[in-house]
């Protein structure tokens, strides 16, 4: 599985004796299905980013709308109205259909990876998280996680810059939940590839007062009086 993860300060190490857990390892099991890896995509940093350019495209529908007022006043609209609306609307439904098979293949490919419907146990102590997946056990120790955060129904966990675990909530008991949430606020907030939200919004932004400065330049020449 791919992606990013929550925040914090480090956990206990690899060097760490088994009673430094306190209350004892963390075990559960479950079968993770595609709606859990649905969920946890949508909240990816990379993917919340797309997201929220997706919103500012949409933006573009009332915009171009307030242009077309303008252009209105001197007969112009009858021209280009239709097809600057429904241009409008046809890339930001193009947008969201492509972010919605984009979420839709990734969680049936980690599904698919992980062989959910098989059950995975998960293990966490004082050396690391372990994973039994049928034929594939794996092991991260703590020092090597990235991030860590939690949806309403998984714990969502960074084990490289690239690479996500989903551990679902349901695989625990209530008073593990509390212990496994106070462990994962421990692990350290380390920088994400494609996870910064606001540089890019704020090129998106300026992209936009240039395009409405121009077309206004345009406007005001080609209507000097």
């Amino acid at each position: 599985m791919g992606s990013s993860a929550g925040d914090g300060a480090e956990l206990v190490g690899t060097n760490a004796h088994p009673g430094e857990f306190e209350g004892g390892p963390i075990v559960g099991r479950a079968e993770l299905t595609e709606q859990d890896f649905k969920e946890v995509w949508t909240v990816l940093p990379r993917n919340r980013r797309a997201l929220v350019e997706l919103v500012f495209s949409l933006l573009a529908i009332p915009v171009f709308w307030l242009m077309l007022a303008v252009l209105d006043s001197h007969g112009w609209r009858g021209l280009w109205s239709l097809p600057v609306i429904v241009g409008s609307f046809l890339v930001g439904a193009w947008l969201a259909f492509r972010l919605w098979r984009q979420r839709f293949a990734w969680a049936r490919a980690a599904a698919k990876q992980m062989r959910s419907a098989e059950g995975v146990e998960f293990r966490f102590d004082s050396v690391g998280i372990s994973l039994e997946i049928p034929g594939a056990p794996c092991q991260h120790e703590w020092s090597s996680l990235q991030r860590s955060f939690e949806t309403a129904h998984c714990f969502v966990i960074y084990t490289t810059p690239t690479m996500v675990m989903a551990v679902p909530k349901r695989a625990f008991a209530a008073n593990e939940l509390t212990r496994l949430h106070a462990r994962l606020l421990q692990v350290p907030k380390r920088e994400l590839p494609n996870s910064a939200l606001w540089p890019p919004l704020r090129r998106r932004v300026l992209l936009w007062f240039v395009f409405l400065g121009v077309f206004l330049a345009v406007w005001r020449h080609l209507n000097p009086g």
